[in-house]
């Protein structure tokens, strides 16, 4: 069997066409085990992180923008190999590449532009697969860096491709805290000191919720309105988690003016009619 293989490959490489058909496909296979060794190296490392707690999106837009880098290495270099196996000068075509990546560049200014700006994005870490950003009113998480562009996808679904030069100003709403924020509305005759203080006392029963970092508290009189006084309810949450801290605080206001038989104001009208006589 090892003589019969042997033979064959004799045969094969005698050929010049043979020979060059095995050298191609062998640099091919080559080229996408490369990538494929890296790729599965990358998605080991983001297991092994993630059961460590390493920064695991921070990680994964690195190799994510790394890999697009090797695997466009990969394939120009592949292409070089093959047409030198075919014959092809590749001197001449790799001494041009000065003189054709001048004229690309003239042309494609805008595309070089979206590269650098990428690069300044990773590299200076201003966003992460996964942190969830708005630019230019586009409220969405980051689901793709690449090289030339961002993909971002709105809470709807909705999905947006930025150009890397477009993404600026961002802002970055998955770093440090977020700030939770109701207001509601008291009678003027309600006793304001101590409603708060009670409001104060109880709302700390609401820190079980995880998203809560810090005290829940009564800010005091924000603003006077025409059928009442508010009031404003704050406190600190993990990043982009306030919504759903907000609706908790809500609900729970309204439960405790149930409580305390304090109704909220709202407009009416009150239509009183006089006797004639």
């Amino acid at each position: 069997m090892l003589t019969y293989l042997e033979d064959l490959y004799f045969d094969l490489t005698s050929d010049p066409v043979f020979s060059n058909i095995f050298f191609t496909i062998l640099v091919v296979i080559i080229s996408f085990l490369i990538l494929f060794l890296v790729q599965s190296f990358i998605k080991k490392y983001l297991k092994h992180a993630a059961a460590k707690q390493i920064r695991v999106a921070r990680f994964k837009t690195l190799s994510k923008l790394l890999f697009s880098l090797l695997r466009y290495s990969v394939f120009i270099i592949a292409i070089l190999i093959i047409l030198s196996i075919w014959g092809v000068d590749v001197i001449p075509a790799i001494a041009g590449l000065g003189i054709v990546g001048l004229v690309i560049g003239l042309g494609a200014q805008r595309m070089i532009q979206d590269m650098i700006a990428g690069f300044f994005i990773v590299f200076e870490n201003h966003y992460d697969i996964g942190d969830i950003v708005e630019v230019n009113g586009f409220k969405g998480t980051v689901l793709e860096l690449g090289l030339k562009s961002t993909t971002l996808q709105h809470w709807t679904g909705h999905i947006q491709i930025f150009s890397n030069s477009q993404m600026s100003p961002v802002m970055n709403y998955s770093r440090h805290f977020a700030q939770a924020l109701v207001t509601v509305s008291v009678p003027y005759d309600a006793d304001i000191k101590l409603l708060s203080s009670t409001l104060n006392t109880n709302l700390q029963t609401l820190k079980e919720n995880t998203a809560i970092i810090s005290d829940v508290i009564v800010l005091g009189v924000t603003k006077f309105l025409a059928s009442g006084i508010e009031l404003t309810v704050t406190c600190q949450t993990k990043p982009n988690l306030q919504y759903g801290v907000e609706r908790d605080l809500r609900l729970f206001l309204l439960e405790q003016f149930k409580q305390l038989h304090i109704e909220i104001p709202y407009d009416h009208i009150v239509i009183s009619s006089k006797d004639p006589s």
